[in-house]
């Protein structure tokens, strides 16, 4: 009865050996997941002609707690109708000056998809532009609690407040305030 017992530690112990290698990495990266809501400006409007336009966000996101993030530029690809498509980045930053750096709507960081935006016609020949984007970490680009963020996703709805389509001599709409909120994962390291 001895000798079965220890042979089955002996067994357990070389399955375990065997499947630490293929663990390792696993074992050390954690998936967790993410929600964020919030709105803000796009102060200078949005350029149909693809130059950069910054926007701003306040809100509230899981990891972060209240964030703010001043450093937002999209950059419209196409435009076609009353659809186009977009992509752009954004940090988010936490209250204690945490920064999770990301892109949006990029297939070069991980997006699956290229952003994409609809005007919506509302009353008195206003519009309301919907943007939807998958928001992607740039790995080694944040700090703080999220330096270690190696990978990630959330999907992103953002949604203006009623808008003229009125362009000014360099091709950019008026100002206006949207909100978002979104939801997905993040990958630490």
């Amino acid at each position: 009865m001895l000798r079965n017992v220890k042979l089955r530690w002996l067994s357990m112990l070389c399955i375990a050996a065997l499947a630490l290698p293929g663990l390792e990495n696993s074992a050390l990266a954690q998936i967790v997941p993410f929600k964020v809501t919030g709105g803000g400006t796009a102060p200078d409007g949005l350029s149909v002609f693809g130059d950069d336009s910054m926007h701003n966000a306040t809100g509230t996101a899981t990891y972060l707690g209240k964030y703010s993030g001043n450093e937002g530029i999209a950059n419209v690809i196409s435009l076609e109708g009353l659809e186009g498509e977009f992509q752009g980045t954004f940090v988010f930053v936490a209250a204690n000056g945490d920064r999770l750096a990301c892109t949006y709507g990029d297939k070069d960081n991980g997006a699956e998809v290229q952003g994409t935006f609809s005007l919506m016609p509302v009353d008195d020949g206003k519009f309301i532009v919907v943007f939807l984007a998958e928001f992607n970490p740039i790995p080694g680009a944040s700090t703080g609690r999220f330096e270690d963020v190696i990978n990630g996703s959330f999907i992103m709805l953002a949604m203006t407040e009623p808008i003229t389509l009125d362009l000014d001599d360099d091709g950019f709409t008026v100002p206006f305030n949207y909100t978002w909120e979104g939801e997905g994962w993040i990958e630490f390291d």
